[in-house]
């Protein structure tokens, strides 16, 4: 009710011909207090899930530590390197406390050695693993969606200039000595994506320009406005209709950090905050 009568008032005034403010004035952000915030974590696989190797198949790779929970990423290239693999598809199932985002993890991983074979999947002159991880991720469930109906009431398409996602945490940790440790340092070409079960989908960051998100740096990125994922989004959301995207992380580990980084008790933690604005001057003047 409270978010209603803030939409009212903006649309009220935007509405009263002596304007003089910028549209920017009259825009409304439908986010924290109105769309919980999500948090989960993307554990990595294991040398197991990743190249169909157990422990008694491992003991006979050189260089290879006893258990497989020991194992770094230097460990699981070399697996994959033992089957002929230049890059490999998994999904993990992981459970979580948040029922709204998927158990599966999707993971693509791929080893670059500098053998030609594998140069088709492998970034130029790169050595070391890239990795990619994919959750589908509910941002807006039944019960938000159909409180934010009432509230979007006067609100049109156009209205909802931006779709966004604020990230409050995107870190990269391990367990070391039975402390976690955040190793966000050692991972590099980052990248952030997001898709929807049509398989429309839109990079979040320019390459290579991923800035640093922590509690006290949280960074918002805009959904583009002229995508075909945007305008889906917009829909439902004016549907009341559950909104849910594939939150997608991409990075890169240079080869002399591979064995830093071990795969047990490692991985993503991320926390994020769906965004909507709406333009109350929009939504005024198209009633007109």
């Amino acid at each position: 009710m409270k978010t209603l009568i803030r939409l009212s008032c903006l649309v009220l005034a935007a509405a009263l011909p002596a304007c003089g403010f910028l549209e920017s004035a009259f825009e409304l952000t439908f986010g924290p207090g109105d769309i919980p915030e999500v948090k989960f974590d993307i554990k990595f696989p294991s040398v197991d899930d990743m190249a169909g190797l157990s422990n008694q198949e491992t003991k006979d790779l050189p260089g290879f530590p006893k258990s497989l929970n020991n194992a770094t990423l230097a460990h699981l290239q070399g697996a994959l390197a033992v089957n002929g693999t230049c890059a490999e598809e998994v999904v993990v199932e992981q459970e979580g406390s948040d029922v709204r985002v998927d158990t599966a993890r999707q993971f693509t991983l791929t080893t670059c050695t500098g053998e030609p074979r594998c140069a088709p999947v492998c970034p130029e002159r790169f050595y070391g693993m890239t990795i990619h991880a994919r959750v589908p991720v509910q941002l807006l469930d039944d019960k938000k969606a159909a409180q934010l109906k009432d509230s979007l009431a006067q609100v049109t398409p156009d209205s909802i200039v931006q779709v966004r996602l604020r990230f409050l945490e995107l870190t990269f940790f391990q367990i070391e000595d039975g402390q976690e440790t955040d190793v966000t340092d050692r991972f590099d070409g980052l990248d952030l994506t997001i898709s929807n079960e049509w398989g429309e989908s839109v990079t979040l960051t320019a390459p290579g320009h991923m800035p640093r998100v922590t509690p006290d740096e949280p960074q918002r990125f805009d959904v583009d406005a002229a995508s075909d994922l945007m305008a889906r989004t917009k829909e439902m959301l004016l549907n009341a209709e559950p909104i849910s995207l594939e939150i997608g992380v991409s990075m890169r580990v240079r080869e002399p950090d591979l064995y830093e980084l071990r795969i047990s008790d490692a991985g993503v933690r991320v926390d994020v905050q769906p965004e909507f604005v709406i333009s109350a001057l929009k939504a005024a003047t198209s009633k007109l």
